[in-house]
C-alpha cells in the first residue's frame, strides 16, 4: 500500500530531523565548552571575592561529584551483572 509506505517514510524523516536537531545542539555545546575550557579558571578567579577559598570549595564539590559518579557506575555494573546472572539462571533466551 503506497499510503502506508509514505506514512512510514514521513515518520522516519520526522524522527531523523529531530535526531539531527539534537545532534546539532550537542555539537554546538561541545564546541563552546572546548573553547571556554582553558579560560574558565581565570574567569572564576575574576568573578569571586576570595578566589582561593572559593576554589577550594569548588574543588571539594567536583571531587564529591567524581566520587558519586564512580560509586554510581560500580553499583550500576553490579546491578547489571546480578540481573544477567538471574536471567541466565532462569534460562531466559537472550539474557544479555
Amino acid at each position: 500500500d503506497p499510503g502506508k509506505m509514505i506514512d512510514v517514510a514521513t515518520n522516519m524523516l520526522t524522527g531523523l530531523g529531530g535526531v539531527m536537531a539534537n545532534l546539532f545542539l550537542i555539537i554546538i555545546t561541545v564546541v563552546f565548552m572546548l573553547f571556554e575550557g582553558p579560560s574558565i579558571s581565570r574567569k572564576i578567579h575574576l568573578a569571586l571575592d576570595d578566589p582561593d577559598m572559593k576554589m577550594a570549595q569548588i574543588d571539594r564539590f567536583l571531587e564529591s561529584i567524581n566520587s558519586y559518579l564512580a560509586i554510581k557506575t560500580l553499583v550500576s555494573l553490579a546491578t547489571g551483572f546480578l540481573a544477567t546472572m538471574v536471567l541466565w539462571a532462569l534460562d531466559v533466551d537472550y539474557f544479555i
